[in-house]
């Protein structure tokens, strides 16, 4: 019968987790004012008493609003003015809400109290204001300004929602080692089946056939590879079709697709003989190819392979096929398979069927032994049938069906308890209160035990007899054909604790009886005494619902199969360490594992043993037999492999979980073993999520989010914040911020440790300075947005002064980008700091209100600009730092969003050091007659061109245009050719320091390097325009290795110094090295009024003209432009 029919829910597991889920109704007073202006009030008011002018609509709590004005009132009353509220918007209840008026702003009417609005149902004041007082005291220019303060009670009710879960995702190592199989990577042995080969890891084999176990790692393993070695090994007797079988099987623990080559198939599910189509394959076909399987199996000893094949063969067996099966069965020692052709060739019409057949003609004569058994099944299936009949003549029932049919039956009757917790916050107690009895709340929908429920709260009570107390229900939302039996408990958390349970227990939740609960659950006074919290109250509710089910009596046609049994087989590969081919070690901890499997299941240990650089890395100690692994504890380590292995976590019983054979269940904080407290607990969790990122472990990162959702409290809040976002936890760090901003639990969490830990700032990098500081005072430029406390907020840096009040100084303001209403305002303070200067270098500066007239505060003298260009420019550079502090008000009161002092970035100045030091330098660059030590390492993070040439797939000792040779203490030695050691070291300082090199020493390499080069202030002894030409060197240098950022800061030097008598040279320049923003000023700079003939005079422009043609079209271009414009 379908479920639909069924009286009684779909069944869940018994051993499902109770279903905690949260849900929030919330009551609150949303605020709105509009500003409704009319001009021409003297001519509307000729219109007489009844005429009115409408609004625009506004939107206030979600409905949309509009005024209606009467210049000459509403009523016949004559000498006032009449205004109302009208609600537009289309409603199924009533909307609350209370209004008042003001005129200019400045005389206001009483507040109208609380009404129920309707559609097109208006409230107002008949005679809002004389006339007369209207016409002297407020009409300017004929116009009046009408505003209308609105406040609307808004309830907001939140869906049920699962409550501490993060979504993991099914276990994958399946997956996973067959991508292993399809890519090869790390494969150890070749299977050679008639003319096919297949690439196959020893480890993986033996972890899963004992067959392939006794083969490679057996008492006689080494004799027989010493003899003929495992590079190839040769199968007979078996097809490749059924061998690539074996292998889907021993890599992924499912049968392959029985309609096309598994090689081309992901993810599929068993065959189902029964379903397949006749087109690809014909059913008999399939089923001598599974039979082919199970052979195969019994060959390697697959057990679940072969229960698999056992139990596709069941669910097709007929009279054409049943003995054929039999005989099959009897040869690969399948008893379950045995016994079920025995009872089906047994049951009542069948063997007369069958002794016809040429299968068991060739049974007679094959397998006579098999005919004695099929006898005695026989006999035995008489003797029942006798009985049955005898049984039926007396009036008994029978005990068996005379079905054709095999008789296996099986019916199952279940009561189980399903178990859950709903949470319901209710916001606005007192307005819900106020309301008066009857009035409710009411909880999202949630489900628990097949049926959908709700949470009904009375602030003041069900009934008028429950005056003084609250009520609380619970409803059955579904609805049932029979009663429901249910036992249920309430209680109230507040600030002082939780109150006492107050526990129903009832069978009669029916259609006519869906509501359950306490009339007088507690006095309104004690809720607001001891559980009011910001007018704010939490039911807890928690439901037990016994629910019964039975399912009729059906046929079994199945073999018994075991789960799946790949992690177990994998985690005893582990412990016995059979095939092991690496060894890692953790600080004094050594651990034989299995580099094709760590391949298989982590991105990182893929890179490291099979990637681009796996043969560097053997000989630096990350490829051999031994690698050390840095930064992790053995307990974090073992953690990991533990996972590798198994797909799960480790438990948390004992610290040598790898000895731990048992290790079946995830970690449950809530359970932790006695021994190991809470907190030990989460350390240890917290470690294996940093080590599961580390390794790109994904599943096993978010297993251990989940851990830490189940535990996480005011205490350990912020610190998990953190981790989630220094470990990129996306759906962690959301749980954690939507439990910090819980109503009540903000102001607990800020007086912890670690919120006071929490850091942040906003950098705002400003480049080419220079070139924005000449387009003079007023210019802006605006930082990107970034949020604090809520709202979003940009940084305005002027750097020629905010006014020319200002020449001399730079300017910098926050602005507030949120748009906030006519009433709102946002109090903040700010501070700015250039390239990281310490806190205390740059006072706070005071709190100030940010509104929609007002959206921006700073500081017009922040800095003179002299002082920033000797003291903080760097490369035409400027880095600000804004610290910002916002008062955000709230339901759970005032809150400041901290920002405190981050020290600039020092990896620069590290990587410095290092070149100057050499220490671990690996490659020697030798230019023209001069040597330079450096890491390839580092060269490669900076630029593709010695990425690809130092680790990419066809990797060489050279570098671009060089030659390569070796040292003889086997360091590398490149040769650069075409290339001035000069700009070769301004290439090194570059890639180790991010900046270009000073000017006043060209032999920085021995003297140091703290300045950039300042052209216009370059030292006397090189001129102007030899430091143009070095630039334009390092240009083309960057252009060779691909640095983009040092192409585009040498732009930027010759952009700054570029005139009449270098700007044909510069834009040659540009071209030749793909400078678009160089070659766009340069021609920008020649077509501007009157430069054009002083350029062509020069001799840069008439080699422009023989050797590149093409750009006096790009100059002709824009000389048209501009002459349009």
């Amino acid at each position: 019968m379908a479920a639909a029919a069924s009286t009684v829910p779909p069944s869940s597991s018994t051993s499902s987790p109770p279903q905690n889920t949260m849900s929030t109704h919330s009551t609150e007073l949303v605020k709105g004012t509009h500003l409704f202006t009319v001009a021409g009030y003297s001519l509307q008011k000729r219109k007489g008493a009844r005429h009115y002018i409408r609004s625009g609509s506004f939107e206030v709590g979600g409905y949309s609003w509009v005024v209606k004005f009467y210049p000459a009132g509403d009523t016949n009353e004559e000498g006032h003015v009449s205004a109302s509220l009208e609600l537009e918007s289309n409603v199924v209840e009533k909307v609350t809400a209370r209004f008042r008026f003001r005129v200019n702003g400045d005389t206001a009417s009483e507040w109208v109290e609380f009404v129920a609005f309707t559609r097109g149902e208006g409230w107002g004041h008949p005679t809002f204001m004389k006339i007369e007082t209207v016409e002297s005291d407020y009409l300017t220019d004929d116009c009046l300004t009408l505003l209308c303060d609105v406040e609307v009670v808004k309830t907001v009710k939140t869906g049920a929602t699962i409550s501490r879960f993060i979504t993991v995702p099914p276990p994958a190592i399946c997956r996973h080692l067959e991508q292993l199989l399809e890519s090869k990577e790390g494969s150890d042995v070749t299977f050679q089946v008639e003319q096919s080969e297949y690439d196959a890891h020893r480890a993986v084999l033996a972890a899963r056939s004992p067959v392939f176990s006794a083969q490679f790692f057996g008492p006689m393993a080494d004799q027989v590879a010493a003899a003929v070695g495992w590079q190839h090994v040769r199968i007979h007797d078996i097809k490749p079709a059924v061998f690539e079988a074996v292998l889907h099987f021993i890599y992924t623990d499912t049968l392959p697709p029985a309609t096309t080559s598994w090689t081309g198939s992901h993810g599929a599910k068993r065959p189902k003989l029964s379903d397949v189509a006749a087109a690809a394959c014909s059913k008999e076909d399939l089923r001598v190819m599974v039979g082919e399987w199970l052979a195969a199996a019994d060959r390697f000893d697959l057990e679940r392979m072969r229960l698999l094949c056992e139990n596709t063969l069941c669910e097709t067996i007929d009279v054409a096929n049943a003995v054929a099966t039999l005989r099959l069965a009897d040869r690969h020692h399948c008893p379950q398979l045995k016994e079920f052709c025995m009872e089906y060739i047994a049951s009542p019409g069948m063997l007369a069927a069958m002794m016809s057949t040429e299968g068991f003609r060739e049974l007679k004569l094959d397998c006579p032994s098999l005919l004695i058994e099929i006898l005695e099944k026989v006999g035995s299936c008489t003797m029942k049938l006798s009985a049955s009949t005898m049984a039926a003549a007396s009036n008994v029932p029978p005990s068996s069906s005379t079905s054709s049919s095999p008789h296996n039956t099986t019916s199952t009757h279940t009561t189980e308890l399903v178990k859950g917790t709903h949470q319901f916050t209710v916001a606005g107690f007192s307005l819900l209160k106020r309301n008066g009895a009857g009035h409710f709340a009411k909880s999202g929908s949630f489900d628990i035990g097949g049926y959908s429920w709700a949470v009904l709260f009375y602030a003041a009570g069900e009934k008028k007899e429950d005056e003084g107390h609250v009520s609380v229900f619970l409803e059955l939302q579904s609805t049932a054909v029979q009663k429901v039996t249910v036992k249920y408990t309430f209680h109230i958390s507040g600030s002082t604790g939780i109150s006492l349970l107050s526990v129903g227990w009832s069978d009669d939740f029916k259609p006519t009886s869906k509501r359950l609960g306490f009339n007088k659950f507690m006095d309104i006074e004690t809720v607001e005494k001891k559980y009011l919290m910001n007018d704010r109250v939490t039911i807890h509710c928690a439901v037990e619902v016994v629910r019964e089910k039975k399912t009729g009596a059906t046929v079994s046609r199945r073999i018994t199969v075991p789960p799946p049994a790949i992690c177990r087989h994998l985690e005893q590969l582990l412990e016995t360490k059979k095939g092991s081919d690496v060894t890692l070690q953790v600080e004094r901890s050594k651990y034989d594992v299995h580099k094709a499997v760590l391949a298989a299941r982590s991105p990182a240990f893929r890179a490291q043993f099979f990637g681009p650089m796996k043969a560097a890395n053997k000989g630096a100690g990350g490829g051999g037999r031994c690698v050390r692994i840095l930064d992790m504890k053995p307990a974090a380590f073992e953690a990991v492999l533990h996972f590798v292995y198994t797909d799960m976590l480790p438990p948390v019983e004992e610290e040598g979980f790898l000895m731990n054979k048992s290790a079946s269940h995830l970690v449950n904080l809530r359970d932790a073993a006695v021994g190991c407290s809470k907190e030990e607990v989460r350390v240890m969790v917290r470690e294996w999520l940093a080590a599961a990122n580390r390794f790109g472990l994904e599943r096993m990162r978010l297993l251990c989010e989940n851990a830490l959702c189940e535990s996480i409290d005011v205490a350990n809040a912020a610190a998990t914040l953190r981790l989630a976002d220094r470990h990129h936890c996306p759906q962690l760090k959301e749980f954690c911020m939507e439990y910090i901003a819980s109503p009540g639990m903000l102001a607990a969490v800020m007086a912890t440790e670690g919120f006071k830990e929490l850091k942040g700032t906003h950098l705002f990098t400003v480049v080419g300075y220079s070139l924005q500081k000449r387009k003079g005072a007023e210019h802006s430029i605006r930082s990107g947005s970034f949020e604090v406390g809520g709202y979003s907020w940009v940084v305005l840096f002027y750097p020629a002064g905010n006014t020319k009040e200002e020449e001399g100084h730079v300017s910098v303001f926050l602005e507030l980008r949120s748009t906030v209403s006519l009433v709102e305002k946002v109090t903040a303070r700010s501070r700015f700091r250039v390239n990281g200067a310490t806190a205390g270098s740059s006072p706070w500066g005071q709190f100030n209100d940010f509104t929609p007239s007002i959206k921006a505060w700073g500081c017009g003298k922040f800095k003179e600009i002299e002082t920033v260009e000797s003291e903080y420019l760097i490369n035409d550079c400027l880095a600000m730092h804004c610290d910002v502090e916002v008062v955000k008000e709230s339901e759970t009161g005032a809150t400041v969003s901290c920002f405190i002092t981050v020290p600039p970035p020092g990896l620069s100045r590290h990587l410095e050091q290092l070149l100057e030091s050499k220490q671990g330098s690996d490659v020697t660059f030798h230019v023209e007659q001069s040597e330079y030590d450096a890491h390839r390492a580092v060269l490669a993070v900076q630029s593709p061109v010695f990425s690809a040439q130092f680790f990419g797939p066809i990797a060489s000792d050279g570098a671009p245009g060089g030659g390569a040779g070796g040292n003889g203490d086997g360091r590398q030695l490149v040769r650069i050719h075409d290339m001035k050691p000069a700009v070769f070291e301004a290439v090194l300082h570059f890639v180790y320091t991010d900046t270009l090199p000073p000017v006043k020493d060209l032999h920085f390499l021995q003297s140091g390097f703290s300045h950039r080069a300042k052209l216009v202030d370059a030292a006397s002894g090189c001129s102007r325009e030899d430091l143009r030409v070095m630039v334009g060197e390092w240009l083309a240098a960057a252009d060779l290795y691909d640095l983009r950022r040092m192409r585009l800061l040498c732009e930027n030097e010759l952009c700054r110094t570029i005139d009449v008598a270098n700007a044909a040279a510069t834009l040659r320049l540009a071209d030749r090295h793909h400078c678009q923003q160089l070659k766009a000023f340069c021609v920008e700079y020649v077509a501007s009024p009157g430069m054009l003939a002083a350029v062509v005079a020069t001799d840069g422009f008439r080699e422009l003209k023989a050797s590149c043609p093409s750009l006096l079209a790009d100059l002709l271009e824009k000389l048209g432009s501009c002459s349009l414009e």
